[in-house]
This record gives C-alpha cells, structure tokens and sequence, in this order.
C-alpha cells in the first residue's frame, strides 16, 4: 500500500488473548504490517502494562494505543471512553476509518456525529440472539440507521438482523480471524495428555467466561454428571469459576466449584483461570480429546474455532453461529436447544441446552475414543481444521478488511467531492468568467504549438475553458469528479464531459494529443499528487497543467486556501518540481512560474505555470 492511511480502532476488551477482543490484537497488528498506521482507544481495558514506549502514544504491537483518561475520571462508566472524549482524538487524530467492535449499545452516541465521521465508520457487530433486535433497531428512523458501513461478525448476525438496518449503505459478514500458523495441531494427543499429566485419560476442554449469557454452569452440569460415571474421564476449563459477572443473576448457578463439588468428581476438573499466550492456549486445545459448550447464544465463539484450527471437534448447543462454524455439523456434535431464559439486564432471551442430549454427545465422543481409536475425533478435527484454515484465517480475514477498508476511503474520496464540488461551489466559488477563460484559451493553444487532434480537459467543472477551445475549432472533451458539472454543462458542452477521476481515468494509454488539466492539481491530495501526475501522463502524448502556487511570498499560501476551500494541497513550485521528476518528466525550459517539462519518454510539451 503506497499510501498510509489511519485507523482509529474503538474495541471492546483490546488486549485479550482470546475471545473476540483478541481481535484487536491479530487484526490490527497485521494491518500495521501491511503499512496503516492505527490508534486504538481500548474500550473495557485498565493497563497499558504490555505496551512499550511511543513519542507520543504507547505502541502494543505497532498499534499506537490511546490511553482512556475517561476510566480515571469515571470508573466503569468511563471504560469505553465517552461521546465527548471519542470526538475530541478523532478531531486530533483525523482518521480515514473509524473501526469499532462491541455492543452496539457501547457507541451509539456516535451515530449523533456529523456525516463526516458516519461516513468513516465501520462497526463490526455481534449478534448472539435469535430474538428480533427491537432494542437497538427495527425502526427505519433509528440511530443505527444512521450509519454507511455495518459488518455482522457471521452469517446468522446477517440473516438475524440485517433485514432492519433497510438505510445502512455495505452490509456484510466477516468471520472472526484466528492464525493458522499458531492454532494448529501439535505432536501427538497421546503425547500431549503425558506433559499435561493426563496420560489414559479422556481429555474434555471447555474455554468460556463464567458470564450469564455463556450458560458455562449447564457445561458444568452436563461434564460433571459425566464424569461421575467415567473415571477415565477428565476436564480442563479455563474459565474463572466464581466470576463477579454472575453476581446479579440469580436464574444461574453463580458457582461453579460447588457444583463440581456436588458431584465429588473435583479431583478430576481442573477450572484455569490464569491468562494464557496463544502458544498456551494452543497446547491447551491440542490436550483435548473434545471441546464441550453449552452456550445460550454467541455472536461468534472464537474458542470454537481455535480449537477446532488446533484439530479438535466440538460439541456445541445447535443455535445462533455453531451450524455455520461446524459446516452444518459435519465436523461437530450438536446439542438439542431444551428450552429459553430471559436475562433482564442483556434484555434478551438466550437458550438452554438439554442437558441429557449434551450426555449423549459426549457418549458418543467418549465411545469413539474408547473402542475405535478416536476414528471421528481424528477425522472431524482434521475437516475442522481445513474449513477453518479456508474461511478463518487470520491473513484472509485481514485482507477481506483491507478491502472493505479501500471501498470506504473510495467511497469517501467521492462522497467528499460531491460535497465540495456541488452547485455552490460552481456557483459563488468557481465562476465563469468569459474575458479570463478566453484568456487562458489563446495562452494555451499559442504555448501549445501545433494543438490538433484530441484533447481531454482533466476537471474541466462545466466547461468554462472548453466553450472557448470548441469555439475555436478544437475538439475537447472532459472529464470531471463532480455530478453536479457533469449534469449542468456549458451551453455548447453538452455531451463532451462525463463522470471521471484524475486518479483513475478510464482511457487506454495514450488515446489523446493532449491533455489539459486547468487549475486541478492544487485540488488534489498530496499523497495523490505522485498518481495524478502519472494518469496524465499515460493517457496523452502532451499536456498543458495550470497549477495554484503560492508565488508572492508570505501569506498568499493562506490567501489561495481562503479564495477556494477546496485548494487542499497548495506547494511551491520546488516542491512541484520534485514531483514531476519522480514521475518522469524532464524540465526543459523555466521562466518564471511557467515552464515546460518533457517525459523521459518522449513527451514532446508539458507546460506547467500559474
């Protein structure tokens, strides 16, 4: 990517190693890889403790993280930042993508920003319900309504919940990315179990937090039952088994080693709540004969697909995103859905597992392990592992984002134009003037001697400088980003200017004698200006460029931005110079502010001046 383009990232739990937080790790560290430059405000997270020093920011990872003064100000209320703080870095930052990933409810304030920013936002959003989202959208008037750029985080997020967001311009799925070269299998289980200290043994794993909604205790219920009747059985589960999570949420058994405890099997559950490093968690799947999760419903479940990258199978409640990640339980077990639980404070109905269902699968694995040298284990791990490595992994997922990333910054590109180069500035901005245009008119067919054949006007707005060059035998025609020009031509233009960007114009090489690009270039960003020039050059055999330079001295750089608020890259003539040699073009005549420079090629005229 030649251009270096920001990323203002706005992410829930941000220096996770796992869950859906840990996206801000493996994505974001990719794309700075890749040549963005991202900020990140990490929403949920109290330290910096793994970031190193930056001149300005801290950098975890190469991501420039911004440290949220909010939680100091606040406490809890503050974790994600606030309406007023967000806008405050972004005005600093001056971002071209907004990207958040979180509960909605965590930033809908920022849908009451200007379209500048909705136009620079992303959300990537979890759906881990079946129930019709009236809490956040459903009205066509309603603040998520608002927003260009929405990606659900799987295909049952789309089908549940695209329907209602009938005003949102890109709508997408794009699975969660897990590296493939870290999640994978390792040496032998049976080697694996011997480290572990669970040689012989039956190794079920279970990676979830303790939290309402995950229905973790219902995993509890169904292993330690199974447990009490397999003593050749174990289970490792990292979680924490008395989380405060739970606290409020008397419908579910906030502690989980009383029920271990109920069924006196707890010297054979191992609960892990320590943080672990991939690697670590690598080896942990890679211990498990089979993963087992009974949750009332998941926007996503990365554990599941980092277990199965690591070639272990899983069984798992049949709701929300489990089909779609077990390939309609090719490679899975699926647990029947008994019944539903309404959880007040998520506002939301999520399901419950049959727990005597949840028995049977782990049966059937169990057997499969027993009496048939784990023959479905072995193979359902293998095609998991192969699914996943096509539609999970982490490069690909990273590339799908650069995508999406590229098609709002061209969406932005144009949306910017139309907005500045509307009928108001053709109008009290950019005016025709019949005495100047004539002017420059005579200037440039006397410069460019001997200008026949075709000519292409780059930016030609309505026609001001074509009406002249048509009334004097020339055949022009133009091209010019604006719909407003391109609808409203000068009386004797019509049909000669069409729809058309300096940085990608549709003609093959060479297809004009000339090209003119009157006044254009100082309306380009710099970071562009290098394509630009090179469009120009490609598409004729001679051009003729007109360029605002701040020649007289202190303050007329200031006076050019003021005349025209779209002159967004007023340089001196040094620095114009520069670029024309970086491109190709040799100077090869100078006087003054004007002078003609030729390609290396052969470019025979290239008349710059102001």
């Amino acid at each position: 990517m030649s251009e270096r383009y920001k990323i203002l990232a706005i992410s829930d739990a941000a220096f996770n190693n796992t869950g859906y937080g840990n996206q801000s790790n493996v994505i974001l560290s990719r794309l700075v890889k890749r040549g963005w430059e991202v900020y990140q405000l990490p929403g949920n997270s109290y330290t910096l403790q793994s970031c190193e020093p930056g001149e300005e920011y801290p950098i975890y990872k190469g991501i420039k993280i911004i440290p949220n003064t909010e939680i100091d100000r606040l406490g809890i209320n503050g974790l994600y930042g606030t309406k007023e703080s967000i806008w405050e870095i972004y005005n600093k930052i001056k971002p071209d993508i907004v990207w958040t990933m979180n509960d909605f409810h965590r930033v809908a304030g920022l849908s009451e920003f200007n379209d500048e920013f909705i136009d620079k936002w992303v959300h990537w959003l979890p759906i881990d319900t079946n129930c019709k989202p009236d809490g956040w959208v459903g009205d066509s008037t309603h603040f998520m309504n608002r927003l260009k750029f929405v990606i659900f985080m799987s295909n049952f997020g789309w089908e549940t919940s695209a329907k209602y967001l009938p005003h949102v311009m890109y709508k997408d799925a794009v699975y969660l990315g897990v590296p493939s070269d870290v999640f994978k299998p390792l040496y032998s289980k049976t080697d694996m179990k011997k480290v572990t200290g669970f040689a012989d043994k039956f190794v079920i794993i279970t990676v979830a937090r303790h939290q309402p909604r995950k229905m973790v205790w219902k995993t509890v219920n169904v292993v330690t039952k199974f447990l009490k009747n397999h003593p050749d059985a174990v289970w490792y589960c990292k979680t924490t088994p008395n989380d405060p999570a739970m606290e409020e949420y008397t419908q579910c058994e906030k502690d989980l080693s009383y029920l271990v405890n109920r069924e006196g099997v707890n010297d054979r559950v191992a609960f892990e709540p320590r943080h672990f490093s991939p690697e670590q968690m690598n080896e942990f799947y890679n211990t498990g004969d089979v993963f087992i999760h009974l949750s009332g419903g998941e926007g996503f479940g990365i554990p599941y697909v980092e277990s199965m990258m690591a070639g272990t199978p899983c069984i798992l409640s049949n709701n929300t995103t489990s089909p779609e990640l077990t390939n309609n339980w090719e490679f899975g077990l699926p647990v029947k859905i008994k019944e539903s639980i309404l959880l007040m404070a998520y506002g939301s109905t999520y399901d419950l597992a049959d727990e005597d269902d949840a028995i049977r699968q782990l049966e059937f694995a169990y057997n499969d392990w027993k009496n048939d040298n784990s023959k479905w284990l072995k193979e359902a791990g293998k095609k998991a592992r192969e699914f996943h490595k096509q539609w999970c992994d982490i490069e690909k997922i990273v590339s799908i984002w650069e995508d999406i990333f590229h098609k709002m910054i061209q969406y932005n590109d144009s949306t910017r134009n139309d907005r500045m180069f509307d009928e108001n500035y053709f109008t009290n901005i950019n005016k025709y003037n019949p005495e100047y245009h004539e002017g420059w008119a005579n200037r440039i067919i006397s410069e460019m001697s001997g200008l026949t054949g075709s000519i292409l006007e780059i930016g030609c707005g309505r026609g001001y400088l074509m009406k002249h060059l048509l009334a004097k035998g020339k055949n022009v025609a133009g091209v010019d980003i604006s719909d407003w020009a391109v609808e409203h031509p000068m009386p004797g233009c019509e049909n000669r200017i069409f729809k058309g960007n300096i940085l990608n114009l549709p003609y093959d090489d060479k297809t004009f004698d000339a090209v003119i690009a009157f006044s254009v270039l100082e309306h380009i960003p710099e970071k562009d200006a290098i394509q630009a020039l090179k469009e120009i050059k490609r598409v004729a055999k001679k051009a003729f460029l007109l360029i605002a330079m701040p020649i007289l001295g202190e303050g007329h750089k200031e006076i050019l931005e003021q005349e025209d608020p779209t002159h967004i890259n007023i340089k001196p003539l040094t620095w114009w110079q520069d670029k024309l040699k970086e491109v190709g073009l040799r100077v090869i005549m100078q006087d003054r502010m004007e002078f003609i420079v030729e390609p290396m090629e052969g470019l025979k005229c290239l008349k710059v001046g102001y």
